[in-house]
């Protein structure tokens, strides 16, 4: 994951040089260099990143679904 410092004004848009931030293992989409779409999403201030990344050796853990959960709550 890179970043880049930006400095803008009124007329002007200035990139800086990128800067990588953290090492990730997102799959590139077949064919092309592109990280497949919805593979991250960064909070509104830069701060925190989500990502959808598969782990390997990792197994299936179970869950439980509960139906008709309210009625659970009223005994």
């Amino acid at each position: 994951m890179m970043g880049v410092p930006v400095e803008s004004g009124e007329d002007f848009f200035r990139p800086g040089a990128p800067k990588p931030l953290f090492q990730t293992r997102l799959e590139v989409d077949p064919g092309s260099t592109n990280v497949v779409p919805r593979a991250y999403d960064v909070t509104p201030d830069g701060q925190r990143f989500v990502l959808n990344q598969h782990v390997a050796d990792s197994t299936d853990a179970p869950i439980t679904v509960i139906v008709n959960w309210p009625k659970l709550l009223a005994k």
